[in-house]
């Protein structure tokens, strides 16, 4: 059931990112944006993530009615303050209509933690997609009706919200048979005290996940942060597995079982290269489409580079899990400070020069960082680096809409290092050294079909093809996590990479 909450959620947010993108014009969907990075930001904060506190405390046994109650109390204290800060810095009209929205949502977030608590996940799937759900609905009305603007989608997000808020409570008081109990003031101060340790996680995570919007609607036009938001959302939906993955992954290691560790390895590795990769591939194609022109070829560079950062990303949760299961909680907060910190300077010194791309370029970067900090003491880099060379070679060459100078450059790099390493080190092994030149050759055809057309179907087909063909080849590569299995074709062992 959480699976299903999770993916019909995906969905619609799917559907609603669309329909927004295709009905609003760039500078509208560019505002709304900016908006609701600003207030999602700040709501994330002030909620001091009390609701894995508020689950951990409810799956517990500890009074459900009186954690409801003490968490409504802090949202809507936390509404309050909100408001107060828009006040006084007066802020825009735009983040005045939108905070009602918002601060719905927040307030109807304790309903959604104790259900989940409660472990009444079908319930769960009805609190969480209603709101999503109700947006649909709304927005497909005001195309209908043709009176799709900034203020109408401010008024379907503001009813979708208060709609999560009375089902929410609705499901809690009179199917779960809860009621809001206002607890002590000792019961506040040990479940904020509780939540103080991650406070200084809280805030990194939501820097981390929208200053570059911030900062970009600060130094560029509504229309750029309009081209970086639509990227950078669908650029978000390509971790879906991941958000069914790592709650799995997480009971498992805190279990102290991690003899399905290399599986999940598996399992990201391939999720991690095959859904961005496509997503690569099919974007200016697609996303011009439907979008109606507005998307796709002009912001195609910013998805690919964050496109990019997807594969560490999810490495980094399980080297994440793995520190927050043996409780290493100062060494996480620690690497994400770092990153928060290069992320936030590096966005003032790229927004102003290259815009978007520059975001885009800085958030790679920074996870790039991340994952480093988490693996600099636990592998040995030589072998790690023979390791990845196929990963560098779908993403350097497999791109049919890079200049070909560029695809010149890696084609070279990969000959030259890549190559001459793996002959040497016979880390492939003779039986699979032929995927290296058929990798080569497909990705040399590629290159030639996209110089005379770089959307031919043609181009297309073959570099499909060479991502498969990539995949496979580090699917058999030798080493990588030592785990060997019998093939049923040849009777002979071949090693599988984790």
């Amino acid at each position: 059931m959480n699976t299903l909450q999770v993916l019909a959620g995906q969905v619609l947010g799917v559907f609603i990112f669309l329909l927004l993108s295709r009905y609003l014009d760039k500078d509208g969907y560019g505002q709304l944006s900016w908006g609701l990075a600003v207030l999602t930001m700040a709501t994330t904060i002030l909620s001091l993530r009390l609701e894995q506190i508020v689950v951990r405390d409810v799956a517990a046994g500890k009074d459900a009615s009186s954690l409801l109650g003490l968490f409504l109390f802090h949202t809507m204290g936390a509404a309050v303050v909100l408001l107060v800060l828009l006040l006084v810095f007066r802020a825009h009209p735009l983040l005045w209509w939108l905070s009602f929205s918002q601060l719905l949502l927040l307030m109807a977030l304790p309903f959604r933690q104790v259900v989940t608590g409660r472990s009444a996940f079908g319930w769960l799937v009805v609190v969480g997609c209603v709101s999503n759900l109700i947006r649909c609905l709304g927005l497909v009305g005001l195309v209908v009706f043709a009176v799709v603007s900034l203020r109408s989608v401010v008024v379907v997000f503001t009813v979708s919200a208060l709609m999560e808020w009375v089902v929410g409570f609705w499901v809690v008081v009179y199917r779960l048979g809860l009621y809001v109990k206002w607890g002590s003031w000792r019961e506040y101060r040990r479940l904020i005290t509780d939540s103080l340790p991650q406070v200084g996680m809280v805030v990194l995570n939501a820097g981390l996940a929208r200053v570059d919007w911030i900062l970009l609607g600060i130094f560029s036009t509504s229309a750029a942060v309009a081209e970086y938001a639509f990227s950078y959302r669908a650029y978000e939906f390509s971790p879906v597995p991941l958000l069914v993955l790592a709650p799995l992954l997480l009971n498992e290691l805190s279990r102290g079982d991690g003899t399905r560790l290399r599986w999940f390895k598996r399992v990201y590795l391939v999720c991690g290269t095959v859904l961005p990769l496509a997503g690569i591939l099919l974007w200016s194609p697609v996303m011009g489409w439907l979008t109606a022109g507005k998307y796709g070829q002009s912001d195609w560079g910013i998805f690919a580079l964050l496109s990019c950062s997807i594969p560490f990303q999810y490495f980094i949760n399980i080297y994440w899990t793995e520190e927050f299961a043996a409780n290493r909680l100062g060494r996480i907060f620690r690497i994400t400070a770092v990153t928060a910190l290069f992320v936030v300077a590096g966005d003032l010194v790229a927004i102003p020069l290259w815009g978007g791309v520059g975001a885009a370029a800085v958030w790679t970067g920074g996870m790039v960082l991340q994952w480093g900090g988490y693996v600099y003491r636990k592998i040995s880099w030589k072998p790690y680096l023979l390791r990845i060379d196929w990963l560098l070679l779908l993403f350097l060459v497999g791109m049919v809409n890079v200049k070909l100078y560029v695809k010149i450059l890696a084609v070279v790099v990969l000959l030259v290092v890549y190559g001459r390493r793996l002959m040497r080190s016979g880390v492939f092994g003779q039986r699979y050294i032929w995927f290296y030149p058929a990798m080569l050759l497909l990705a040399l055809i590629n290159l030639c079909f996209s110089v005379i057309s770089a959307r031919s179907l043609v181009a297309f087909g073959m570099g499909a093809c060479y991502w498969l063909l990539a995949l496979l080849a580090g699917l058999l590569y030798s080493g990588l996590c030592g785990r060997t299995i019998r093939s049923g074709c040849t009777g002979r062992w071949v090693a599988f990479c984790c």
